[in-house]
């Protein structure tokens, strides 16, 4: 069966939106901004690491999933104090 550059396109923009919603999901229930914030400071979210390649590899995964999640720095810090909620 051979499938058209479109239909391609279209299966995985959807891939992605139904992972994005998987990544909200998992980081959004208490349990998970615990994990969040335990990878946030376990790989150089909350402190400074210049000039060091491999934290700042670390730290981009992290980012990663806060970008998966639509959450910047300063809402997921109203996130972990319940302020959203």
């Amino acid at each position: 069966m051979i499938f058209s550059k479109k239909s391609q396109n279209e299966e995985a923009a959807k891939q992605q939106r139904e992972l994005i919603i998987t990544y909200k999901r998992a980081f959004s229930s208490a349990e998970g901004k615990v994990a969040l914030y335990d990878l946030m400071d376990r790989y150089h979210m909350l402190n400074t690491h210049k000039g060091d390649d491999f934290k700042e590899g670390q730290r981009s995964v992290v980012l990663y999933i806060l970008s998966q999640c639509n959450i910047n720095l300063a809402e997921f810090d109203k996130l972990l104090k319940g302020e959203n909620e």
